[in-house]
């Protein structure tokens, strides 16, 4: 971890541009983060479906 905050340190930059750069990385982290909870969710979903199938109760064909 601390390599990468060395990496980042933007030496000589601007201090706006070190702002963008940190606010990016945190705005990546969260989505990356959002992404994959919404991703369990979907699957937990998708094997509770799978486990409990809908049964029509409807008769088949013509009636």
């Amino acid at each position: 971890m601390i390599d990468l905050l060395k990496a980042i340190q933007l030496n000589g930059t601007n201090r706006t541009t070190s702002w963008v750069v940190w606010s990016m990385m945190i705005f990546l982290g969260i989505l990356i983060t959002g992404l994959g909870i919404v991703l369990f969710k979907q699957i937990q979903l998708k094997l509770r479906a799978k486990k409990h199938p809908i049964k029509n109760d409807f008769p088949k064909g013509f009636s």
